[in-house]
């Protein structure tokens, strides 16, 4: 499984008592002193097998914490409703990032939206430790907010040693074996498992540590073992929204796993009739739902264009539509095809404008508004017959406004602009406008330096 495998013999990992700084171990407090063997769970073999089985684990009524498996490794939590992967094994020094990536390419038993627990979820995999199962006097939780190492105070965020040593085979050396005591799963003291919570404090991930049920903090290079989370339901945000278009009263529709795919489907239709289990929108006020698309039925819909107004727009001084800029710069034959090619809130039939029509963005310098003093029209386009050099077209506007800063594009635009109209005069050249000073300029056709924006027009 790519970088990861899957062990079955595990050696006892005694860093896990420095990885935890401040989460030693704590006496008796908080412990449940009244467990009875019979609620413990046997630990099965040593092998490591990590298959919740009847073989490894008791059997239900004995042991209620434990739910059925499909023969998998999956467990779901009766309690909480949360399904719980295998152990995985890391042959590599992980990360958050690779223990995220690992959770959410995770396939086991059918499922496949696996994700890393937080430190929450990992709480209500405690047993048998009062102080730190869900709800404990341990304040470590995501969910309110309380994820800063505590110094003094985190000697509640464990319990007791059980009284559990075993006296290995032809030596004096003696090992500690709690049987699993503070786990739901039946995960011994070799246990370390991480959350995607980051301790505030500095950024290491907090972990619970199945020994004495310590919460702790380690960094992810310290932990070789992963228990991924999921549940067989959700709440599912809709998406895939056309344009134009807005969500039919509900935005997310609950789901459940049938064991091969979430349902109900959340693919986005068409329908007036709202729906809490289904994904439906409706056209937005003036635009009609044609089988594909919403398109615009009527003009006065649409904003009106102004600086940082929503595009399409339209601009009742010329009756003319507006689109959004383009996102890059382009050559004027890139532009040309950009615009032929543009659908754009359920409108197509876009073109690059003409310099008359680019002409009409332009405000506040009297030598290049429309009508101005620049000669340069759709009428007039050669340079030297309409005296592009002599009719103020390609003066700075910036030298009659006394230095002060002035927009000179209704949409606030700055840079310079491609329009179609060739100059008719040169070979290879085309009109343009730049707003940063209102200058009527002139671009070459297929030169790299000549790229300019686009905003396009019906």
């Amino acid at each position: 499984m790519k970088k990861f495998l899957k062990i079955f013999l595990v050696s006892a990992i005694s860093v896990q008592f420095i990885l935890f700084a401040g989460c030693g171990g704590s006496g008796t407090a908080g412990a449940d002193e009244d467990v009875s063997d019979a609620d413990v769970p046997d630990s099965g073999t040593t092998s490591g097998d990590d298959d919740i089985s009847d073989t490894d684990e008791p059997d239900n009524e004995e042991n209620p914490d434990h739910g059925d498996t499909d023969g998998e490794g999956i467990w779901q939590d009766p309690h909480t409703g949360l399904i719980w992967s295998e152990k995985y094994y890391l042959a590599d020094t992980p990360t958050l990032e690779s223990l995220t990536a690992f959770c959410e390419d995770l396939a086991e038993g059918g499922f496949g939206d696996w994700k890393m627990p937080t430190i929450d979820e990992l709480r209500t995999l405690i047993r048998n430790c009062s102080n730190t199962e869900p709800y404990g006097i341990c304040s470590i939780s995501e969910e309110n907010g309380s994820l800063e190492y505590e110094g003094d105070d985190m000697w509640i965020c464990d319990c007791e040693w059980k009284d559990e040593w075993t006296q290995q085979v032809g030596k004096d050396e003696f090992i500690y074996d709690n049987g699993g005591y503070y786990s739901r799963l039946g995960d011994d003291q070799d246990v370390v498992l991480c959350s995607s919570s980051l301790n505030s404090y500095n950024s290491g991930l907090w972990c619970v540590g199945f020994d004495i049920a310590e919460i702790g903090v380690a960094s992810p290079g310290k932990v070789n073992v992963v228990r991924c989370v999921g549940s067989y339901s959700r709440q599912k945000q809709c998406e895939g929204l056309p344009e134009n278009a807005v969500w039919n009263v509900y935005s997310s529709i609950p789901q459940r796993w049938d064991g091969s795919s979430w349902q109900p489907g959340d693919a986005p239709s068409y329908n007036e009739e709202p729906s809490e289990t289904e994904c439906r929108f409706v056209c937005n006020q003036g635009y009609k739902w044609d089988g594909s698309k919403c398109n615009l039925q009527d003009i006065k819909a649409i904003s009106r264009c102004s600086h940082g107004s929503p595009t399409p727009c339209y601009d009742s001084s010329s009756g003319l539509i507006w689109s959004a800029k383009a996102p890059d710069e382009m050559l004027f034959y890139d532009a040309i095809d950009y615009c032929d090619n543009l659908v754009e809130g359920g409108l197509g039939a876009w073109h690059l404008p003409t310099i008359s029509e680019l002409r009409t963005l332009i405000q506040n310098c009297r030598w290049t508004v429309t009508g101005g003093d620049c000669r340069i029209t759709d009428d007039c386009l050669a340079a030297e017959d309409c005296e592009y050099r002599y009719s103020q077209c390609y003066n700075d506007c910036n030298d009659i406004n006394s230095g002060v800063y002035v927009i000179y594009s209704k949409f606030g635009d700055e840079g310079d602009f491609l329009s179609s109209s060739k100059v008719t005069d040169y070979s290879e050249a085309v009109w343009g406008v730049g707003f940063d000073k209102a200058q009527v300029l002139i671009f070459g056709t297929n030169e790299i330096y000549d790229k300019g924006n686009a905003r396009c027009v019906r």
